[in-house]
């Protein structure tokens, strides 16, 4: 919805889902998969990109249509919320900042921070040949 001339402006959301067995859904101890998946979505404001990020990570859940396996057993996902969620400064274009953390460490942790380029090029190409 737009009101007096206001533009959608762009939101980047963290989902944060989990697949579990279905044998072990009440176990809080239980050995999961979490996936934490940033998306950009487009919205009117913070309470509308909430809604919209809720959504998407609601449309994931559930097993596949009974296929969906964790360790040979049979699993399901679910969506457990929104880690972080934030408005982008910048217009989607090449170069475009759509998230920064600040955080404070040692040198030697900020050096383990950064991959060789070889090691992301690599990883880049394995996601490329899996579509």
């Amino acid at each position: 919805m737009k009101l007096n001339g206001a533009q959608n402006k762009w939101f980047w959301a963290w989902l944060v889902q989990m697949t579990i067995p279905k044998d072990r859904g009440g176990n809080t101890r239980a050995m999961v998969e979490v996936w934490q998946n940033l998306v950009v979505l487009t919205a009117f404001d913070e309470k509308e990109a909430w809604s919209k990020a809720w959504q998407l990570g609601k449309a994931e859940e559930g097993d596949s249509q009974g296929s969906l396996r964790l360790n040979g057993k049979p699993a399901t996902t679910e969506v457990l919320g929104i880690e972080d969620i934030g408005l982008m400064h910048d217009t989607l274009d090449d170069g475009a900042e759509v998230l920064w953390r600040l955080k404070r460490c040692t040198q030697g942790s900020a050096r383990s921070l950064v991959k060789s380029k070889k090691e992301l090029l690599a990883a880049v190409k394995k996601e490329l040949e899996r579509r």
